[in-house]
C-alpha cells in the first residue's frame, strides 16, 4: 500500500514537470521548466530563459498582475501569464497562502500578493486580525501589492540580501540565508 501511494505521487509529481515543460515551449518561450511552486490557488514557475509564468485565483495580486486602471485585482488566469518588469529570478515559491516570493539572482527576495500579516515583508501589515476588508484601517492603504516589492531587512534599514532559497507558509514566509 505504501509503495502504490509513493508510486501515485511519484506519477503525480511527474505529470505536473511535464505540463509546465510543454506550458513553456507552447508559449513560444522555447524554454524548460526550472522551478514551479504550486499553492491552494495559484502557481509559479521560472523557466531557464528566465522568464516567470504565473496563472491561478489573483485575488490578492498573488499571480502579480495588476494595472494603474485596476490596482485591485480579483481576476483568476487559467493560463501562464508572462510577469514583466522583475529582477533576474533565481527561485519561486508560490507560499500556501495568497502570495509569491522570488529569490533574485543577486541574493534578494521580491515579494507579491496577500501582506496581511506582514508576510512580503515589506513592514507594512494589517496585524493578523481580519477587519472585513484587505485594507488597513489605520491608514488607508491596501494590505497586499500584486506588484513586485522588496522584502526588507528586519527592523527596515535596506533589502534583505545574501539569500539562497524561499519558502512561503499561509501568513507567513522563510529564506535561507547564504551565511
Amino acid at each position: 500500500m505504501i509503495i502504490n501511494n509513493l508510486k501515485t505521487k511519484a506519477m503525480k509529481q511527474f505529470r505536473v514537470f511535464s505540463v509546465v515543460v510543454v506550458l513553456c515551449i507552447s508559449f513560444s518561450i522555447n524554454a524548460q521548466s526550472l522551478f514551479i511552486s504550486g499553492s491552494n490557488n495559484h502557481s509559479v514557475v521560472v523557466c531557464d530563459n528566465g522568464n516567470v509564468l504565473a496563472w491561478g485565483m489573483n485575488d490578492r495580486g498573488q499571480v502579480g498582475l495588476n494595472s494603474a486602471s485596476n490596482p485591485y485585482p480579483s481576476t483568476s488566469y487559467n493560463t501562464p501569464q508572462e510577469l514583466y518588469g522583475l529582477p533576474e529570478i533565481f527561485q519561486v515559491d508560490a507560499g500556501s497562502g495568497g502570495h509569491t516570493l522570488a529569490s533574485t539572482c543577486d541574493g534578494k527576495i521580491v515579494a507579491w500578493g496577500d501582506n496581511y500579516c506582514g508576510q512580503l515583508g515589506n513592514n507594512q501589515s494589517g496585524g493578523c486580525t481580519f477587519s472585513g476588508t484587505y485594507e488597513d484601517t489605520r491608514t488607508g492603504t491596501s494590505l497586499y501589492s500584486a506588484a513586485p516589492v522588496y522584502v526588507q531587512n528586519v527592523g527596515g534599514g535596506g533589502q534583505i540580501s545574501g539569500v539562497k532559497y524561499v519558502s512561503g507558509g499561509n501568513d507567513e514566509s522563510y529564506a535561507i540565508m547564504s551565511d
